[in-house]
């Protein structure tokens, strides 16, 4: 597992922490999180009622899934275009130039 926002890569499995739930509070402790964060993120892993597992992103979020799929898609269709287009602007200055 990892948190992003503090940086922080948990050499253990979800079921794992939950299980001992006093190995969040000193992980966050070592990220300079304060003692209230820290004794926070130790109560949401205290069970594991309130931790979800999700498979994929779409599960989570699905205007995300949505958004990032056509991203992907955008980075290449954008630069293709461009291309197509000088392609297209320079075939059509030298047929100009020569006629």
């Amino acid at each position: 597992m990892y948190d992003s926002d503090y940086n922080v890569a948990f050499d253990a499995t979800l079921q794992e922490l939950e299980n001992d739930p006093s190995r969040i509070y000193q992980i966050y402790l070592d990220t300079d999180a304060t003692e209230e964060t820290a004794r926070a993120f130790q109560a949401a892993f205290a069970t594991a009622d309130d931790n979800f597992r999700y498979k994929k992103t779409r599960a989570y979020r699905e205007e995300k899934h949505y958004i990032e799929s056509a991203a992907l898609y955008l980075i290449w269709i954008i630069p293709a275009f461009l291309i197509l287009l000088a392609i297209g602007l320079r075939i059509s200055s030298s047929r100009s130039a020569s006629g």
